[in-house]
């Protein structure tokens, strides 16, 4: 995981180079998912879409992401999730925290 990124495009295509998928659920919740553990999880939590790094490219995925951020309500965020071998806990990591902005996005909130 990364430890410290700006709200950038470069910055977010740099974990989702990373990702094994990424899911939305279709009104604020946003996630970079970095392991099939929670690739797992999300599908047991009922979250649809789940597109994987086998679907569609880094680049893809970020554009992707704009949409979904463009298209969720004011409450909005992209978190990194991880899980944890040690403990089976997830580690989670602000991307854009709620209430913060995607620099050089042109909002134009849905």
């Amino acid at each position: 995981m990364i430890d410290s990124i700006n709200n950038t495009d470069a910055a977010i295509l740099t974990v989702v180079d990373l990702c094994q998928a990424i899911t939305w659920d279709k009104c604020h919740k946003i996630y970079v998912l970095m392991d099939d553990n929670q690739i797992n999880k999300m599908r047991g939590y009922g979250y649809d879409p789940i597109i994987t790094s086998d679907e569609m490219s880094a680049n893809k995925m970020v554009d992707q992401l704009k949409e979904w951020y463009r298209a969720s309500c004011g409450l909005r965020f992209i978190n990194a999730v991880a899980s944890n071998g040690k403990n089976g806990g997830d580690r989670f990591k602000d991307l854009i925290g709620q209430g913060d902005n995607w620099e050089g996005l042109d909002d134009g909130q849905i």
